[in-house]
Formats: structure tokens, C-alpha cells, sequence
């Protein structure tokens, strides 16, 4: 590909661009966009394990998987594939299992037997974890290519 740089006034503006738009919203766009399979293979592995009946207040383990930002500045940026709501609380319980443990309720309790591990997050990371970085990688060179020769923000 050319480039079309013929000095270093021109070499300083294109790394200046580069930056800029590696700092830009495309970059939170693709960074979130790269996550969408691993979140859908979470979510179908969840979805496996929902057990018939009303939904709990709070939604079930499915609805509350979510890509977050956990930290952003100009020159870092971290996403979490996360859990929010109700399955905030209880993700960590299906996918590691319980021990047996007394379950307090309005009648005096009861000693809940335990639960065995039910993993969903882990093989969708470990199925995903390549095509994540891959996807990343892709959108970062088109935000990168778009900015050498001057062009308009990331396109998908």
C-alpha cells in the first residue's frame, strides 16, 4: 500500500492521525463488536441451563451477561465480558458449583445440599478466545489503514 508521505512533517501528521483515531470511539466500537461472540456463546451456554418457570425478578442467568468498559484513557483501554442484574450474584455459584450450606428463609432454614459446577463462561471463553483477538486485530488494522491515508472514521 502506498502512503504517500514525502516528508517528515507528512510522517508526523499520519502518526498523529494514527493515534488519534486509535483513541477514538471506533476503537471502543471494535473492542466491544470483538466480544459479541464470545458474549453469544455465554449466553446460549447460560440459556442451556435456565430452569422452567416464571423469571426471577432480577431476569435469569442469561439476560445479564454484558460487555463493560472497566477502564479507559487515552492510551489503555479494558472491556469485560461481566455479568449485571441478578446474574451478577449468582454466575459465579452455577459455574463453580456449592458446598452444602444452610439456606436461611422465613420458616427457620433449611440445609441446602450444594450444587455441582455447571461451567457456561469458561468453554465460551476458551471456544472464543482466538476469534476474539483475531476480530480485534481486523478492526484495529482498518481503524489504522482508514487513518494512514487520511480517511473517515471506522467502517465495519
Amino acid at each position: 500500500m502506498a502512503s504517500g508521505l514525502t516528508g517528515d512533517k507528512d510522517l508526523r501528521a499520519a502518526l498523529r492521525r494514527m493515534a488519534d483515531e486509535m483513541a477514538s470511539k471506533g476503537l471502543d466500537a471494535a473492542m466491544v463488536a470483538s466480544l459479541e461472540p464470545m458474549k453469544e456463546a455465554t449466553v446460549a451456554n447460560a440459556t442451556r441451563l435456565r430452569v422452567p418457570g416464571p423469571t426471577p425478578r432480577g431476569g435469569h442467568l442469561d439476560q445479564g451477561v454484558a460487555v463493560v468498559p472497566k477502564s479507559r484513557s487515552r492510551a489503555k483501554r479494558i472491556y469485560w465480558l461481566t455479568f449485571a442484574k441478578r446474574a451478577r450474584k449468582i454466575a459465579h455459584l452455577v459455574e463453580y458449583g456449592t458446598a452444602p450450606h444452610w439456606q436461611p428463609n422465613y420458616r427457620g432454614g433449611w440445609m441446602h445440599p450444594g450444587a455441582r459446577p455447571k461451567p457456561f463462561a469458561r468453554p465460551a471463553f476458551e471456544q472464543n478466545k482466538e476469534e476474539t483477538l483475531s476480530r480485534l486485530g481486523r478492526f484495529a488494522w482498518q481503524i489504522l489503514r482508514l487513518s494512514m491515508v487520511g480517511g473517515a472514521r471506522t467502517r465495519r
